[in-house]
């Protein structure tokens, strides 16, 4: 049973005990009504609090990689030319090795894909056509001569 009780139900058992107790009470003139000072009960206001919620925010990986003119490079300010690993040159020259290794992998990748899938659609048709051979070769075993 719900702990909620509507108004009019509270009234109606309120009215069948005050009957109850003036049948059992003969003595008992009347119960009176008595008006009381009015209250004011403050409604319970639940507090609602806005939290920002920290933002990460993943960049897709790009479709298509490019080298682009600008190379951006950290580099401490105390750090002098001498005691870098390697110099601007070295890096861009391994940056475009980089690329040209990362476009033939590419193209690697792009070739065993259609060889693949040159693969499978020949399976396929032999996939289609095999009932029909099945059937051809049932028919010639048990062709009466």
């Amino acid at each position: 049973m719900s702990p909620y009780k509507s108004p009019s139900t509270i009234i109606r058992s309120v009215k069948r005990m005050t009957k109850f107790i003036e049948g059992k009470h003969d003595n008992v003139s009347s119960i009176s009504l008595v008006m009381l000072p009015q209250i004011h009960i403050q409604p319970d206001i639940k507090t609602l609090s806005f939290t920002k919620q920290e933002s990460i925010s993943i960049l897709s990986s790009p479709k298509l990689l490019s080298l682009t003119n600008t190379v951006q490079t950290d580099i401490p300010p105390d750090c002098s030319q001498n005691e870098l690993p390697f110099s601007n040159d070295e890096l861009i020259r391994r940056l475009l090795q980089f690329e040209h290794d990362l476009k033939e992998a590419r193209k690697g990748y792009t070739e065993m894909k259609a060889l693949k899938d040159e693969q499978i659609q020949i399976l396929k048709n032999q996939i289609l056509t095999l009932p029909a051979q099945i059937l051809s070769q049932f028919q010639q075993q048990f062709q009466p001569p």
